[in-house]
């Protein structure tokens, strides 16, 4: 397994460390949702996670941060699109062959032999595993997996007072309204946020998905006004600053848990599915999990907990 330091030492992408992260309730939070951060505090304090509470200088208007005891400051940024080329690039290198913008159509098994329908050729091979991201119900619809496909918006923008958000400066940010998170301007491309929680539930993937409108960032530029005030100022500075917006989609489980397993009814087909938001982070030992499972038929790793068997009847699913 390549952890992300590791990976980045390998391939030089971009990768922030001495980072601690922060969350914070945030002004706008309700009592009850303080008193939740609170009690959550008040318990990791107890057991060492965490050794002081501490008020946070601008540009974060927060009334109280959580450090963690003895920080390895690990905690950091992973530049997506070059990991992902270095993988791409270090599967290559190692034999495989990528065959990238050929949408799959469908698989099936017969005899222990699959073949994986695509546009343009059917692929023959003795394992498969799968990993399809929000169509995952679409390639995996008969197992009927409980998941729910949400599109999400993504902002960046030219902050108010730049000095305020340099990498080095300011961490990795996440106030508790509707789990609304940041990042430094990193590069100088902006800074990027966006909301945890909420979302528009997509229902068929068939479709082009909507781009992000001027309501889409109303939520977003209301709580970036009121906790991190020096990102964009009061509306409508929004206009002047806003860079760029993306969608995004996330496939949720009922959980909010990943799944990892074998198909119930090949033993040669493994997939992993419902990543929920925040499935990237953990993509070298997900990967190892998947390679062991396909390769040895076990793994060490801890996945028995995400596995699918009997997890979601109790929901109705």
């Amino acid at each position: 397994m390549f952890p992300w330091p590791s990976v980045r030492v390998c391939s030089g992408m971009a990768w922030a460390r001495n980072l601690e992260p922060l969350f914070s309730p945030g002004p706008g939070c309700s009592a009850w949702d303080r008193k939740k951060v609170k009690s959550s505090s008040e318990f990791a304090r107890a057991q060492g996670f965490i050794t002081s509470r501490w008020r946070l200088s601008l540009p974060l208007r927060s009334e109280a941060g959580f450090r963690p005891s003895n920080p390895k400051k690990t905690a950091g940024w992973i530049d997506a699109d070059a990991s992902i080329q270095y993988a791409l690039q270090q599967a290559k290198d190692l034999g495989a062959e990528l065959i990238l913008d050929n949408p799959v159509l469908g698989w099936e098994c017969r005899e222990n032999q699959l073949k994986v329908k695509t546009e343009r050729e059917n692929l023959i091979a003795t394992k498969l595993i799968i990993t399809a991201g929000a169509w995952a119900n679409q390639v995996l619809r008969d197992l009927g997996l409980p998941l729910t496909v949400k599109r999400k918006v993504l902002a960046w923008f030219d902050p108010l007072q730049p000095e305020q958000f340099e990498e080095e400066k300011i961490p990795i940010f996440a106030f508790a309204p509707n789990l609304f998170y940041g990042f430094p301007n990193i590069g100088g491309r902006g800074v990027k946020v966006g909301e945890h929680l909420g979302g528009n539930l997509v229902h068929d993937l068939n479709l082009p998905v909507m781009p992000p409108s001027s309501e889409d960032l109303d939520s977003l530029v209301e709580t970036a006004s009121e906790v991190v005030p020096t990102l964009i100022g009061p509306p409508p500075g929004r206009d002047v600053r806003l860079l760029r917006t993306m969608t995004c989609l996330y496939t949720l489980t009922p959980d909010e848990h990943f799944i990892i397993d074998r198909h119930p009814r090949h033993q040669n087909v493994f997939f992993a599915a419902g990543f929920s938001g925040h499935g990237f982070k953990f993509a070298p030992v997900i990967a190892e999990a998947l390679a062991d499972l396909a390769l040895d038929g076990k793994t060490t790793l801890p996945i028995d907990f995400l596995r699918l068997k009997g997890r979601f009847e109790k929901s109705g699913n």
